[in-house]
């Protein structure tokens, strides 16, 4: 009987810059990760816009994930992973 160690490196990163024109607030960010077998990109888009003398916020955002295995037994025949999440939101400071 023989134990195997098991070790996985995962590196992953972001950018996202912020753009605020008055009331409008864009945040585009682009994230990326990768390990052994595996790597993700991943766009988003997030818009803000506050009301009432910024007391109350509405967010509305998009993104998509393209993941996909780069080495492994399932890479001739494993389709890549896409998911388009959309995401709203209201909050209100008190």
């Amino acid at each position: 009987m023989s134990l195997t160690n098991l070790v996985e490196i995962r590196r992953a990163g972001y950018l996202e810059p912020v753009l605020t024109v008055g009331p409008h607030t864009f945040r585009p960010q682009i994230a990326y990760s990768t390990e052994s077998d595996y790597e993700s990109i991943s766009p988003s888009l997030n818009y803000l816009l506050d009301f009432n003398q910024r007391n109350t916020t509405v967010n509305l955002g998009v993104a998509h994930n393209f993941d996909r295995l780069t080495r492994g037994t399932f890479l001739g025949r494993a389709p890549g992973a896409r998911t388009r999440p959309i995401s709203s939101s209201v909050s209100r400071k008190c």
